[in-house]
């Protein structure tokens, strides 16, 4: 049956090199082979190596619940295939599910919940589970390489590549892994590093789908966004269910400003998991790009609701309901960003330039005198949180600018001149227009003094 499995797969490959390059065919032999399971299944003939087979018929039939109960029928009986536990993620709903799968062995079921709970950005819960099996075996390669997984998730870049540094120096040739390595060097934006990395995958492997991703991120990097499409394409062909490179060819399409290309491409990363986030978040910035601001509310709230955590995800369907000139919803929205880790006060800032619109807007009509200084009052408060964060962190730039422009211009309103006259003094420090305008608003104050 396997055989047969096998000829059917042939078959489909074969028939995808004549079809489209989007269009998906099937393997042909499922149906007869879902039937010849259930007959040996009657007779009760299946051992845990043809209740695996079983499973893998059902999940490509789409029969979901049928799958999961056959993969758990494979695992009861071998719970040593860790490709069935990695095949049974996608399809569990809830830790819950897990936690009842019916297997004896209860530290493989403990590193299955931690992959799932990896999953499903639980990466707090999956970094506890990692360090317990760390404590036991402290040398395990893949422990380290699913805890970096986990800090890469929460966006601990740096602990993530020391770990990722720590198995590379063990084992120099080891690849497992290396893609997300690499996409920490991408977010760091370390060039040289990624292109020494690049040439170290392919001295020990070219044909790797790892090494092709590596290798396209080292393109994307350098802004060859065609060349690194080459490279994530060449890696599905090595493997056509290689969630990463659907999603990254996908923002490399985004880049090149080819929205249907990138439409395609994440489609095909959520058939393959409908619970990875960031095939739908780039859905949303797809719709984004070609101004369907409903859809785009739509893909960015799927992404939401599997990342609820995520700053960025809430400060996403902020804007798009900015967009659509609903400020409340939009206010409520970035008010939940605040609440999450926001490390880079991304939802302070917008909370800040939205009030501040609000209250420009209120002022300008002259029935709304109250709601404008409340605005601004709110304005105010906001930019002046994100400006002590940024002197903190002694960042400068538009935000700074922005914040400091607002606040003289408040005070200066509300007749506090002191504190209007000590934000025009710091603006002085810039050039150009900004310079200017701390000069105008200046002579304003003084003459206010004299009077």
């Amino acid at each position: 049956m396997y055989a047969l499995y096998l000829a059917g797969e042939k078959r489909k490959e074969e028939e995808r090199q004549e079809l489209a390059d989007w269009t998906e065919p099937v393997n042909m032999e499922l149906a007869a082979l879902r039937q010849e399971f259930l007959s040996l299944r009657v007779k009760g003939k299946l051992d845990a190596h043809l209740w695996y087979l079983f499973a893998v018929v059902l999940k490509q039939m789409r029969l979901a619940k049928q799958a999961v109960y056959a993969f758990e029928q494979s695992l009861s009986l071998f719970p040593y295939n860790w490709g069935a536990w990695l095949e049974l993620a996608p399809l569990c709903e809830s830790a819950d599910v897990v936690m009842e799968l019916d297997v004896k062995q209860e530290w493989l079921k403990a590193l299955f919940l931690a992959h799932y709970y990896n999953e499903m950005d639980e990466a707090e819960a999956a970094r506890q589970i990692y360090e317990n099996v760390l404590d036991v075996v402290p040398h395990s390669a893949f422990v380290k390489g699913q805890l970096a997984l986990a800090l890469y998730n929460v966006r601990r870049f740096d602990e993530a590549q020391q770990l990722y540094d720590d198995i590379y120096t063990e084992d120099p040739h080891c690849l497992d892994g290396i893609d997300i390595y690499s996409n920490i060097l991408y977010v760091k934006e370390d060039k040289v590093q990624l292109s020494l990395l690049a040439n170290r995958c392919i001295k020990i492997d070219k044909f790797r789908l790892e090494t092709c991703c590596v290798i396209g991120n080292y393109y994307s990097l350098r802004g060859q966004h065609d060349q690194a499409v080459v490279y994530f394409q060449r890696a599905l062909k090595l493997n056509r269910n290689y969630l990463s490179a659907w999603t990254l060819m996908g923002h490399e399409f985004l880049e090149m400003k080819n929205a249907s290309a990138a439409v395609e491409a994440y489609r095909r990363a959520v058939d393959i998991n409908p619970k990875d986030f960031r095939a739908w978040y780039g859905l949303g910035q797809t719709y984004e790009l070609l101004s369907l601001p409903l859809f785009t509310l739509y893909y960015y709230q799927r992404a939401a609701a599997l990342r609820p955590k995520d700053v960025r995800m809430w400060c996403a369907i902020g804007q798009t309901y900015e967009e659509l000139s609903k400020q409340d919803d939009a206010i409520r929205c970035y008010e939940r960003a605040r609440r999450c880790d926001d490390q880079d006060s991304l939802a302070l800032a917008k909370l800040a330039y939205l009030y501040e619109k609000m209250a420009r807007e209120a002022l300008k009509d002259g029935r709304q005198q109250e709601l404008g200084v409340f605005y601004s009052e709110q304005a105010a408060q906001y930019h002046l949180a994100n400006l002590t964060r940024r002197d903190q962190e002694t960042l400068t730039g538009p935000e700074t600018v922005d914040a400091l422009k607002f606040l003289a211009e408040h005070y200066y309103a509300r007749q506090m001149l002191s504190h209007a006259e000590k934000y025009c003094h710091r603006l002085m420090d810039y050039a150009g227009r900004d310079k200017d305008f701390a000069k105008k608003m200046l002579r304003q104050i003084h003459k206010k003094d004299e009077e």
